[in-house]
C-alpha cells in the first residue's frame, strides 16, 4: 500500500510514484508462469508479465504507433532511482562517499555500493557504474536475460558486435568504456528498500539485496589499440540468481527499443535517458494532472547534490530532447525561474503516450492500418501528405481523440494547421505526424483559427444520412438508412459475438460501404471505424 507523503521540498503525489519493491520470492518464477505477487508494476496496470514475454522472441507482439516493435526491459527500481550521471570520484575524490550511491523516491530508495574487479592488466578497479553506457548496458542485460529465459547468456564474438547490438557506433575508445562500465555494473551491490507506514507507530520495510552479476568470462585484448574480444573463445555473462529472480518476478518496465535507440543515438545525455524511461513508464498511469517538484525529481535522478537552478536547466534541456522522440507525452515545466508558487513538472493525462498498449485505448496505429486498407480497397481516397504529415490519418486520429471539428476539416484547413505547428517548432520534429497531432489536440483552436469553415466537397465530408439509399440488412433484416447497419456494427465490435456472425456482419458492412463509395459517398470514416475491429478478428 502506498501513502501520499508531503515534505519540505514539495508535494510528492502517491499516484505519481510507481510501486518498485515487492516481497522477495524465495522460488524464482518462470517466465510465462502467473505472477504470485499481484502488486507488480504490470498487475498495478491490470497487465501481467506474460502479456509481454509469452513468446520471448526478439520481436514484440505489442502494437506500437508505427508497427510491431522490438521490446526491451529495464528494472523499474533503476527508473525511479537512477544511476549516477558522472563518476563520483571526480567530484568527491577517493573518499568513501565516492563508492556508494543512494537515491530516494518517496517510500522507495536504491543504494549502490561499488564492487571491485581486476582489469585486463591485473590491476584492481573499484568504481560505481555511471553515465549513458551504464544505462544502455543495464537495458541490454535485462532484455537479454528475459529473451533467453536464463541468467547466463553469451556475448557477441567481438566488441564491435556488442556495440552494434547496443546501438553504439564503433570506436576502440568506446569499446573500452563499454567494457569498463559492464564490469562495474556486474560487480555493483544493490539494495532496494520500500518503506510503508503502518498506523502511527509502525513502519514496514521490505528490502532486497543483490549483485547484478555473479560470473563473467570476458576474453578481450589488453592492447589499447585493439580493444576487441577474442573471436576464437566465446565470452559469456551470468547474472546473479537474486537479480534474475527480481526481474522475472515482474519488477521490470517494457520499453520500445526503436524509441530508446533513437534517443541514445541522438543524445549523449544520461538524464534524457532516465526521463524517457520514467515518462514512458508513468504515461499509462496518469489519469489526472500530477505535480513533481524539482526537489523531488532531483532526489530521484542521477545528478549529484548541487544548485537546484543548475539542475532545473539541465532537466529542462533533457525534457526537450525526450519530447523529440516521445512527442505523445504531454507535460508542462513550471517555475523554472520563479521564487514563489509551484516549481517543477506537471504530468498531464496522455493516452496516446501509452506506447505499449497498457491501457484499453485504441491506438492510432490501428486507425492508420484501417485507413491504408480502405485506400487499397478503393473505399477511401489516397492519403494526402503535407510536410511529412498524412492528412487523412491526422483527421482520423484527431476525430478518434474526441476533436469533432476534425471530422469536417478540409485538407486545406489541416495543411494550415500543420504549417502553424511546424513553423512554431524550434527544430524539426523527429516524428512530424505525432508532433502535429499532439499540438493540435493541445490547441484545438488551430482548426478554427482561419475564418469561416471552407465549403466541403462530397469527397471530404460524408453525405447527409438523408441522401443515402435505404437498404435492408441481409444479416438482421433491419432497414439501413445510415452508412452501415447499427446492429452489424455493434456485433462486429462485441467480444461476445462468435466468429461466423462477426464475419457475416463485416461482409454486410463492407458490401454496403463499397456500394455507397461507388455512388460517390465518402465512406472512409465508417470504413476506418469498422475495419479495425474486423482486422482484430482476422477477417
Amino acid at each position: 500500500m502506498m501513502t501520499t507523503r508531503r515534505n519540505a521540498q514539495g508535494l510528492l503525489d502517491s499516484e505519481c510514484l510507481p510501486v518498485l519493491v515487492w516481497r522477495h520470492q524465495k522460488v524464482p518464477r518462470l517466465i510465462g508462469e502467473p505472477a504470485r505477487d499481484p502488486a507488480t508494476p504490470f498487475a498495478k496496470l491490470g497487465v501481467t508479465l506474460e502479456n509481454f514475454t509469452a513468446s520471448l522472441s526478439a520481436k514484440s507482439t505489442v502494437q506500437s504507433n508505427e508497427a510491431q516493435q522490438e521490446l526491451g526491459f529495464y528494472p523499474v527500481a533503476f527508473i525511479s532511482c537512477a544511476l549516477p550521471y558522472r563518476d563520483p570520484r571526480k567530484q568527491l575524490g577517493a573518499v568513501t562517499e565516492a563508492y556508494t550511491w543512494t537515491r530516494q523516491n518517496g517510500p522507495v530508495s536504491l543504494s549502490l555500493t561499488a564492487g571491485s574487479y581486476v582489469d585486463g592488466h591485473g590491476d584492481t578497479q573499484l568504481h560505481l557504474p555511471f553515465g549513458r553506457y551504464a544505462r544502455i548496458l543495464l537495458m541490454w542485460l535485462t532484455s537479454t536475460a528475459i529473451k533467453h529465459q536464463s541468467r547466463s547468456f553469451p556475448l557477441p564474438t567481438s566488441a564491435r558486435g556488442l556495440l552494434a547490438e547496443l546501438g553504439i557506433d564503433w570506436s576502440r575508445s568506446q569499446a573500452r568504456d563499454i567494457i569498463k562500465q559492464l564490469r562495474a555494473l556486474l560487480a555493483a551491490q544493490c539494495v532496494v528498500t520500500h518503506h510503508e507506514q503502518r498506523g502511527d507507530n509502525f513502519v514496514g520495510i521490505t528490502e532486497e539485496r543483490f549483485t547484478i552479476g555473479t560470473r563473467a568470462r570476458l576474453i578481450f585484448s589488453t592492447d589499447e589499440n585493439f580493444g576487441d574480444f577474442d573471436p576464437s573463445t566465446p565470452s559469456h555473462i551470468e547474472l546473479s540468481e537474486a537479480f534474475f529472480t527480481h526481474i522475472t518476478a515482474g519488477n521490470i518496465a517494457p520499453v520500445l527499443l526503436d524509441r530508446w535507440r533513437e534517443l541514445i543515438t541522438t543524445s549523449n545525455s544520461p538524464m534524457a535517458a532516465d526521463l524517457f524511461l520514467w515518462l514512458a513508464f508513468r504515461a499509462p498511469q496518469i489519469t489526472r494532472d500530477t505535480r513533481i517538484s524539482w526537489a523531488n525529481l532531483q532526489a530521484q535522478l542521477g545528478s549529484a547534490t548541487g544548485r537546484e537552478r543548475n539542475f532545473i536547466m539541465a532537466a529542462t534541456r533533457a525534457l526537450e530532447k525526450v519530447s523529440e522522440v516521445f512527442p505523445e507525452m504531454n507535460f508542462s515545466v513550471l517555475g523554472a525561474g520563479a521564487h514563489r508558487g509551484f516549481r517543477g513538472v506537471i504530468l498531464h493525462p496522455s493516452p496516446d503516450a501509452d506506447l505499449l498498449g497498457l491501457n484499453p485505448r485504441l491506438h492510432h496505429q490501428e486507425l492508420a492500418k484501417a485507413q491504408a486498407a480502405a485506400e487499397r480497397a478503393g473505399l477511401a481516397e489516397p492519403a494526402t501528405a503535407h510536410r511529412d504529415v498524412n492528412l487523412h490519418q491526422l483527421r482520423a486520429e484527431l476525430a478518434h481523440g474526441g476533436l469533432k471539428a476534425a471530422e469536417s476539416a478540409s485538407d486545406e484547413l489541416l495543411k494550415n494547421a500543420v504549417d502553424v505547428v511546424l513553423n512554431r517548432a524550434t527544430q524539426q520534429p523527429v516524428r512530424p505526424q505525432a508532433f502535429v497531432r499532439v499540438s493540435i489536440e493541445n490547441n484545438p483552436e488551430l482548426l478554427a483559427g482561419y475564418g469561416a469553415a471552407p465549403t466541403m466537397t462530397a469527397a471530404v465530408a460524408p453525405a447527409p444520412a438523408a441522401t443515402l439509399p435505404v437498404e435492408v440488412c441481409p444479416v438482421h433484416h433491419e432497414t439501413v438508412s445510415g452508412l452501415v447497419c447499427t446492429e452489424c456494427a455493434i456485433e462486429l465490435k462485441s467480444a461476445n459475438t462468435d466468429q461466423e456472425q462477426a464475419a457475416a456482419c463485416w461482409n454486410a458492412i463492407r458490401t454496403r460501404l463499397k456500394r455507397l463509395n461507388d455512388s460517390g459517398v465518402n465512406t472512409s470514416s465508417a470504413w476506418i471505424a469498422n475495419a479495425q475491429f474486423a482486422e482484430r478478428r482476422g477477417l
